[in-house]
């Protein structure tokens, strides 16, 4: 909000001692704040991310899809009450089959015994059974941590967008999964993230992380 002004309600008065919170300003300002787009992955890559999970038991990627899919409108009614003066269109909260808030993953997952829970990322992290999608921007080529050889990512992700490459994976037991890699994963050393959550862009499997949840 800093720079930008807003036009207060007339029943809103910005008047009130230094050393007091003014709740009613507060209330607003959050209320007209632009939500993040937290739409995870694309081309439906959050789906086969949950799928290598194993959250959805004996559902496959077209399932999972499906099951997301029905619950954009539920999440969109949840963000539209949420934030009453946002234009909160239903593309913003997912597009079938291809991408999908983090809301609407939690809606998806009611009843299945897992939650989801916004984490952070680092080199000292024990993954040892632990869960997480992970979004952000694959890197065009990655070096193997053990082998250093170089692996072209179009070699397996033929519908990638080369100006974006927005994708979500999955982590699970210290393993990457995704098709980019074999059936069996690989560590998640070769994301290259550091003790301050950075990873590599040169060489790691993302280039940009930016958000990392947790299924617990």
């Amino acid at each position: 909000m800093v720079g930008k002004r807003i036009r207060l309600p007339e029943n809103i008065s910005c008047k009130r001692p230094r050393y007091l919170v003014n709740w009613e300003l507060l209330k607003y300002a959050r209320n007209v704040r632009e939500p993040s787009d937290t739409r995870l992955g694309s081309n439906g890559s959050c789906a086969v991310s949950l799928y290598h999970l194993g959250v959805f038991r004996d559902h496959d990627v077209d399932q999972i899809s499906t099951r997301l899919n029905m619950n954009i409108d539920h999440a969109c009614v949840k963000l539209q009450r949420r934030y009453p003066d946002i234009s909160m269109t239903r593309s913003r909260v997912g597009i079938e089959d291809h991408m999908w808030r983090h809301n609407v993953v939690k809606e998806a997952l009611v009843g299945t015994g897992y939650n989801l829970s916004r984490v952070w990322l680092h080199s000292g992290i024990d993954y040892t059974n632990r869960l997480f999608l992970v979004d952000g921007y694959l890197n065009p080529q990655f070096t193997d941590i053990e082998t250093k050889d170089v692996h072209l990512q179009s070699n397996h992700h033929v519908d990638m967008n080369d100006d974006s490459w927005k994708h979500t994976i999955a982590i699970k037991d210290g393993r990457i999964w995704c098709p980019g890699v074999s059936e069996s994963g690989i560590p998640v050393s070769n994301l290259w993230i550091n003790e301050k959550g950075f990873v590599d862009a040169e060489n790691g499997y993302m280039r940009k992380i930016l958000r990392v949840y947790e299924l617990q």
